[in-house]
């Protein structure tokens, strides 16, 4: 039983070996070649966001998280019910996302002055 593990063992790094002296590379560095032949392009996320959607969208997300947790863990405290908790909630959301909205728009404005300069 332990010459078959080993065997397999032996098995795999000859298959290795084999493929090294029949490429003269690893499979890493065939992955490395392929890789250095792709074209670099180095662009910023949302390039084509110009409205600001994806950023209010990315802040509208974190915010619904945040302020969720933050009144489900203190929500003792406030003494709200369950209905102002969640207009707090949905309030603190549209305005993140607002905010959002701007940021995307003025990064947007800022690679489009970047790229064009």
């Amino acid at each position: 039983m332990a010459g078959a593990i080993s065997g397999i063992g032996v098995s795999r790094k000859r298959n290795h070996l084999s493929f090294r002296i029949l490429t003269g590379r690893t499979l890493i560095d065939s992955l490395r070649a392929k890789r250095a032949r792709l074209p670099v392009r180095i662009a910023p996320r949302n390039v084509g966001d110009s409205c600001g959607c994806a950023m209010g969208a990315r802040f509208l997300a974190v915010a619904l998280v945040v302020a969720s947790a933050w009144y489900a863990w203190y929500w003792h405290s406030f003494m709200l019910s369950i209905w102002a908790i969640v207009l707090r909630v949905l309030g603190w959301s549209l305005l993140a996302s607002i905010v959002g909205k701007i940021v995307g728009i003025l990064a947007f404005r800022f690679h489009q002055r970047k790229s064009s300069a």
